[in-house]
């Protein structure tokens, strides 16, 4: 796995289900807080459906393990390495069929697998 502390960004592009056109978000950072993903990605879902999102993160170490204080313990003297995180996206306002046919990541300058 890699640590994501070696930095770097991404985009995703989101497959409209009705039309098949892509849309990109704007740069991700590969240490996206969820504030930062929300405002990456909902130009998406608000154009698309009018709907805003809620974005979820979590984060895991090298062995699985989902690193809980990652942000909010700043006074730990050994921090845990995230090698992996998770975001989930839900939509705030129901919608019947899929929110995008497929979402393709793009690396910009990162050596991270995302």
């Amino acid at each position: 796995m890699t640590n994501l502390a070696e930095g770097g960004r991404y985009v995703l592009s989101f497959q409209n289900p009705t039309t098949l056109a892509f849309r990109a978000s704007s740069s991700i950072s590969v240490d996206a807080t969820e504030k930062d993903m929300k405002n990456a990605v909902e130009s998406y879902y608000t154009s698309t459906f009018a709907a805003h999102v809620d974005i979820t993160r979590k984060s895991y170490d090298a062995d699985g393990k989902m690193v809980e204080a990652e942000l909010a313990d700043r006074d730990v003297k050994v921090k845990p390495v995230v090698v992996k995180r998770v975001y989930e996206i839900a939509l705030t306002r129901l919608i019947t069929g899929v929110s995008a046919s497929t979402i393709q990541i793009a690396k910009i300058d990162t050596k991270a697998n995302v």
